[in-house]
């Protein structure tokens, strides 16, 4: 009678229409294995931080301790939208499509961990010279614009009544990813160039990832996996400066 029940539950979850997992929860799920091991090691350099700079100012603190905490409830967010998708609906197929808080905020929490490691990196660079300012003006642009799509996407995310409706927004993930994109190189460029031409012999340079994502790939959560993982290269980057 167990076989009997057990069969025929598999024969109805065979029958159901399942979206695809391989390029939406798998790639997430990937990305929350991976992410953890990253995370992991920012947690060892906050230990660090706090052991041999003790004497920094309680802001540059008060910006390490926020950092990690939004980078904890960011893995937690990765952790639980894998859980409820994976685990808690496992019969309910159907649920894959269905929005969940904690992968909707994963884009906004992701984009405030990035606005904050780009603004670090923009008053060094506004601190480097005088002629280097006006780049930080380019890069304070990008940053709104960053934050402006960003906040349109969660907005969209929330209204929308599940993840197939939402699919039509997703050239707002191509504009914040972009945004974030063109800070970086920006940013990033200005520090190459300044220690180019100082020769000081800098020890550390941060080249962040970034985002690639000159190709959006509709439809799937890849382009979001990556974006999970690239958030904690970020967190890692400044916290190694």
């Amino acid at each position: 009678m167990k076989n009997l029940t057990t069969q025929s539950a598999a024969d109805v979850l065979s029958s159901l229409p399942t979206p695809a997992i391989d390029k939406t929860y798998g790639a997430l799920l990937i990305a929350t294995y991976l992410g953890l091991i990253v995370y992991g090691l920012s947690l060892y350099q906050l230990y660090r931080y706090f052991q041999l700079y003790p004497t920094d100012t309680r802001l540059i603190k008060t910006i390490v301790l926020v950092l990690v905490a939004l980078d904890t409830f960011h893995i937690l967010c990765c952790v639980v939208g894998c859980y409820w998708h994976l685990v808690t609906n496992y019969f309910n197929p159907s649920s894959l499509d269905d929005n969940h808080w904690s992968i909707q905020l994963l884009p906004p929490t992701g984009v405030v961990i990035i606005l904050i490691c780009q603004a670090f990196y923009a008053r060094r660079v506004y601190l480097l010279e005088s002629r280097y300012r006006w780049v930080v003006s380019i890069a304070a642009v990008s940053m709104i614009s960053l934050l402006g799509f960003c906040t349109a996407s969660t907005v969209e995310s929330f209204l929308a009544p599940n993840v197939v409706a939402f699919r039509k927004k997703n050239w707002l993930f191509a504009a914040m990813y972009g945004s974030a994109t063109a800070t970086d190189v920006v940013l990033t460029s200005s520090l190459v160039l300044a220690l180019w031409r100082s020769r000081t012999g800098l020890k550390r340079v941060n080249t962040s990832l970034g985002f690639l994502f000159t190709v959006i790939l509709p439809g799937n959560l890849i382009f979001n996996s990556v974006a999970s993982l690239s958030v904690k290269v970020y967190v890692v980057s400044m916290l190694s400066t």
